[in-house]
Order: C-alpha cells, then structure tokens, then sequence
C-alpha cells in the first residue's frame, strides 16, 4: 500500500484507478483511466517543456480531444495521467457514486499525459469470438 495508504482499485464501472500518495508538498492523488472520463476531471495541465501549470481552456480540450481520436483512429486505447494534491482533512471519500467513483476522483485534476496503449489480441480470442 502506498504512503498514504488511499487506494482505489480499477473496475469496469469506474474506469479509474487512483491512489494517494505521501509527497515532501503533501498528499497527492495520482489517477489513471479512460481519457473521456479523467479529462472532464481536470482544470489544468502540465507543460513539461518549461514545467509549468496552466488553467485548462475549453480550445485546449477540443485539441486534446482531436489527439484522441487520432489514437483511437490507430487503433489505441487512451489513458489519461493526472494529479492533485489534497487538503490535510479529506472528507469526500466517504460514499461512492453508482460507478464507484468517489467526489475526491471527479475535479480539480492537473493532466500530466495522454498515453496511447495497443491491446494485442491473445491467440484464444478468435475463438472466443465464434
């Protein structure tokens, strides 16, 4: 278990995972998950070419959301990467929503990338399939 010993667990209806760590600035809530969802979840982004952070804008979304469907038109899933620190006293972990998602998972997130993965197929699929 990590530092801050926050862990919630991917599934199919959450399509997230997070988990809370320990920094020397505080707490901070990492999350991965399906881009269309972790995206609505962030109101800055990460600049790595001069490390800053700006405020998101909705012509940045529709940018970012074009280089997703980029990926998806080759064929990959996207992934969104994401952080915030927290404030000392968490209180919105409590309840989840009918997803499994808690109020701490939905806002105030600052996206670091958007990752394309390709799943490969597994030689039992095709039969699967049939």
């Amino acid at each position: 278990m990590p530092d801050g010993g926050l862990r919630f667990p991917f599934s199919s209806s959450r399509k997230r995972m997070s988990t809370m760590v320990n920094t020397a600035k505080g707490s901070c809530l990492l999350i991965k998950g399906a881009s269309e969802y972790i995206l609505g979840a962030c109101e800055k982004i990460q600049y790595w070419d001069d490390n800053t952070i700006k405020d998101m804008t909705p012509e940045l979304v529709k940018e970012i959301k074009n280089n997703i469907t980029i990926f998806a038109r080759k064929t990959l899933r996207t992934l969104v990467l994401a952080f915030k620190y927290l404030p000392s006293q968490t209180d919105n972990i409590e309840e989840a929503d009918e997803h499994g998602v808690y109020e701490i998972e939905k806002s105030g997130f600052t996206l670091l990338c958007i990752t394309g993965i390709r799943d490969i197929l597994r030689p039992t699929v095709k039969h699967s399939v049939k």
